[in-house]
């Protein structure tokens, strides 16, 4: 369960994603598990909780095992109590039990355990869109206000993310998730990307000159090898002062992100146009109704083999630049 971001070029935004919905079955086609299930049905056993004094038995995860071993559900609304089935109380046992047995018949087993359901041929199965790739999205969302629109053009704002946004930006009338082409200040967002990034390459540089003996993560990763190993790599950079540490938290965090070593080593031009092409790099874009992923460059007419997040970047910030200014781009958040 991820959420990712999706340009869509052109209008009919529906019309472009309903073929790539999870859950329409217009475009779902039936998968047949009758097979799979029969064998199952002949030789499968689950694990349950037998309490030997009444001879009653549960599923390992059942409720009422849970309430035998574990006692009643607190009042939260998550239950996480759990039954650990190999250190069993003294009373209790574990047996398989056949599905045949949990289940009076085969059509009962499909359709309860499984949840599958029968189609006209008599076969039992699921339906699925082999070429799903969202179910759910809203124009916006946790990308709501990355595009930065030209000045005295109009555009529109969608829907922000379930966590809502940042504190409001001074010109944030400026920022939208649907414009067309030609209003897209790239301009300013490719300035404003190469300044953030020229900011954060020289307080680094002040911090590693100030800092001298402190090693970034990348550092001690590199001298893994054959005498070196991950583990003793994680002591020596956890065993640095936290004094030193937390000045580099102060300056930039890479919970998410690259890491600070390797930003310096790319150098600060390097750097700062790397992050001026992913200003415009989604995880996707919806072409015409046809889904284009960093896996699928051939569109671009680029072999597929071996390209980086770069080549995606830059790939997609010339595409960009290269549409007719009428043609409409949507900045949508799906979920899959």
């Amino acid at each position: 369960m991820s959420h990712f971001v999706l340009f869509v070029i052109g209008d009919d935004i529906e019309d472009q994603l309903a073929p790539y919905n999870e859950q329409d079955e217009k475009f779902c086609e039936f998968c047949d598990e009758t097979e799979e299930l029969q064998e199952e049905w002949k030789n499968r056993k689950v694990e349950h909780v037998k309490k030997l004094d009444t001879g009653e038995v549960d599923l390992v995860w059942g409720d009422k095992a849970k309430d035998w071993i574990c006692g009643p559900k607190s009042p939260r609304i998550f239950d996480d109590r759990r039954v650990d089935s190999e250190n069993l109380p003294e009373g209790f046992e574990l047996v398989d039990i056949p599905v045949k047995e949990m289940y009076g018949s085969f059509e009962e087993f499909a359709e309860d355990w499984h949840g599958y359901r029968k189609n006209e041929q008599g076969l039992y199965g699921y339906h699925s869109n082999p070429n799903a790739k969202w179910d759910w999205y809203q124009v916006g969302g946790r990308w709501s206000g990355w595009l930065r629109i030209k000045p005295d053009a109009e555009g529109e704002v969608g829907s922000p993310g379930v966590f809502g946004k940042d504190e409001p930006r001074p010109d944030e009338h400026m920022f939208v998730d649907r414009l067309q082409i030609g209003d897209l200040d790239i301009e300013w967002m490719e300035n404003y990307e190469r300044e953030k990034a020229y900011k954060l390459y020289d307080e680094l540089t002040v911090f590693k000159r100030e800092y001298p003996l402190y090693k970034f993560w990348s550092e001690c990763l590199a001298k893994v090898g054959e005498d070196y190993t991950i583990e003793q790599a994680r002591a020596e950079y956890h065993a640095q002062p936290e004094r030193d540490r937390k000045a580099l938290n102060e300056v930039y965090q890479s919970f998410f992100g690259m890491d600070a070593g390797e930003i310096l080593a790319m150098g600060r031009e390097a750097y700062a146009e790397s992050k001026v092409s992913s200003a415009f790099s989604p995880y996707a874009m919806l072409i015409n109704g046809k889904w284009v992923a960093k896996g699928e460059m051939g569109w671009f007419g680029m072999s597929n083999d071996d390209h980086t997040q770069d080549d995606w970047d830059n790939q997609v910030r010339q595409y960009l630049k290269s549409l007719d200014p009428d043609i409409m781009l949507t900045v949508v958040d799906c979920h899959i």
